[in-house]
């Protein structure tokens, strides 16, 4: 987790052994049942889902495959919301599986 100087701005990354078999379709339909997403994006291994709750804004990216998931997740207060585009902008190009 990496929080900015004035901790309005957080990165969270990580990665987890795919043990429910999730497909990008099926990580992104859980995000949806469980936020009031306004936008999502489907790609053949990974998924985008953007909301907004209670003041903060949260952008997440997965990329799932048969044995991992990997995340970003990015949160900002939406009054900070240029400076979290701006990140999620730097940030997500950059987010890849390797291997």
């Amino acid at each position: 987790m990496f929080t900015g100087a004035d901790d309005d701005v957080t990165i969270r990354v990580w990665g987890a052994n795919n043990v429910n078999a999730d497909t990008p379709s099926s990580a992104l339909d859980a995000y949806c049942a469980k936020h009031d997403v306004s936008y999502r994006s489907l790609g053949e291994n990974s998924f985008v889902a953007t909301w907004e709750e209670s003041g903060t804004i949260v952008y997440v990216r997965e990329l799932v495959s048969d044995g991992v998931v990997r995340a970003v997740w990015i949160e900002c207060p939406s009054s900070a919301s240029d400076r979290g585009n701006a990140i999620v902008e730097q940030v997500v190009p950059t987010f890849k599986a390797l291997g």
